[in-house]
């Protein structure tokens, strides 16, 4: 199984590293919790896991920390997930292991660990992702927990963001999201509950949206006319953006026009949408200049613009 990568490059990086320190993390999931370690004292979380000692194997490494540090033996799958940060002349390597729980063990925290008041503790994965997603109201103040609370939000969409087709029982939430968004254009008629029920009758199988334990992190719409393909809406809330939601609902809406053999795919942004301008560019979509786009209403529609 591949393992996937993502790298984080802290400021003070010096451009090349000369110490490496590699950890073991278990991402433990019982329902629709995930066992986090909780420092009372300092009130920060983080996912289970410590340092690879010489000479030991990475799952059992993973079984070990979350046991030492939570009390709950696992049984760890195979690692999917590395995140490599870089701050100074260092390199810290996180290797993520999805684990099942098997059973209680023994506690047994470092002196640093029992000075914090570290204790485990499940909560909803989706509050998991709401507090890690916190990590930038820490850049003046907390530094490390900055850094670790990027870590693991990064690590918590990779391993745990669900993608599916888009339902209308879903529009409420996808509304409230595309009305979060600036620069996007909607009307009364197309972009209402019965429009949007109409348009996913027609493309059941090409449009999507994106979870993270049950929370919205992003929509698009997909759909073609038998030769065309065309992509509207696509957003993604402003929590989770800039961490590859964006690109993996493109890539599933594109393969699910290919599948229905359609050989290109258009789509429309505003001139001054430069967020937007700009992320359709870095997903290959190249601006046509010989064209001038025209349209008609057939019945009188009023504008939403966000």
């Amino acid at each position: 199984m591949s393992v996937r990568k993502i790298g984080i490059i802290g400021e003070n990086c010096f451009g090349a590293w000369r110490y490496t320190r590699t950890a073991c993390r278990g991402v433990v999931l019982r329902g629709d919790e995930i066992l986090l370690s909780y420092e009372t004292r300092t009130g920060q979380y983080m996912i289970p896991g410590g340092g690879l000692e010489d000479g030991e194997d990475e799952a059992e490494c993973c079984r070990r920390e979350v046991e030492e540090e939570t009390g709950v033996i696992v049984e760890p799958g195979a690692c999917t997930l590395e995140i490599d940060e870089y701050y100074e002349d260092w390199k810290y390597v996180s290797r993520y292991f999805l684990c099942n729980p098997v059973g209680e063990g023994v506690r047994q925290l470092t002196e640093r660990e029992a000075g914090a008041g570290m204790e485990p503790r499940w909560v909803s994965v989706g509050r998991a992702v709401a507090e890690f997603a916190t990590h930038a109201d820490y850049t003046d103040t907390d530094e490390m927990r900055r850094g670790l609370y990027l870590r693991e939000y990064r690590a918590l969409l990779a391993l745990l963001m669900r993608l599916r087709p888009m339902v209308i029982d879903d529009y409420d939430r996808v509304y409230a999201l595309w009305m979060s968004c600036k620069n996007m254009g909607f009307n009364d008629v197309d972009d209402s509950r019965e429009g949007i029920g109409r348009y996913l009758k027609r493309n059941p199988d090409t449009c999507f949206v994106a979870e993270v334990g049950g929370a919205l992190c992003g929509v698009i719409l997909a759909g073609h006319d038998g030769r065309r393909g065309f992509i509207h809406h696509m957003a993604v809330a402003p929590d989770f953006r800039r961490q590859g939601v964006g690109q993996a609902l493109v890539e599933r809406a594109l393969a699910a026009l290919e599948a229905e053999k359609i050989s290109k795919v258009a789509l429309l942004t505003f001139k001054y949408n430069e967020a937007g301008n700009a992320f359709w560019e870095r997903q290959g979509f190249t601006l046509r200049e010989d064209l001038n786009y025209r349209n008609r209403a057939l019945v009188e529609l009023k504008r939403i613009d966000t």
